[in-house]
């Protein structure tokens, strides 16, 4: 048996951990260029959903494909390898579910730059940052991933 075969214990990888506050503070990197950026001036949050801008409307519906694509692509990818429970095999629909996860707020930074409102950024910030937060990749969750049907 391989060192990164799975056999009922925990895995004590810290590669998932690191790539996960990786792309966490890439976010936060994001956010913080937004605030930074002196062209991006503020607007009422409640006007962030009802804007009338075709571009963010784009950005709002490719966001919701992506956010569906890191829901079920991960999932279809580790269930075609499912016979093998190794963290090799766990790896590449964690990287993909994180990817896609980040590009929702780089779609709200593109968003928020093109607008010049931050406002517009928020909700795109706020669902990404929740996803991102349920992935944490604790032994415990690494455990449950390996032992199911589905990522």
């Amino acid at each position: 048996m391989t060192n990164n075969q799975y056999n009922g214990t925990p895995p004590t990888n810290p590669t998932f951990k690191i790539l996960w506050g990786a792309l966490l503070a890439s976010q936060a990197i994001l956010l913080f260029l937004l605030n930074g950026n002196p062209e991006v001036q503020g607007l009422e949050v409640s006007t962030a959903f009802t804007t009338e801008d075709p571009q963010v409307r784009i950005f709002y519906l490719i966001s919701i494909v992506v956010l569906m694509a890191s829901i079920f692509v991960p999932k279809f990818i580790y269930k075609t390898a499912k016979g093998k429970k190794t963290l090799q095999v766990l790896f590449v629909p964690f990287i993909l579910r994180l990817a896609l996860n980040e590009s929702i707020a780089l779609f709200g930074y593109l968003a928020a730059i093109g607008t010049s409102s931050l406002a517009i950024a928020y909700p795109f910030f706020i669902v990404s940052l929740i996803r991102h937060v349920r992935l944490f990749p604790s032994a415990q969750k690494i455990k449950i991933w390996l032992e199911s049907e589905s990522f």
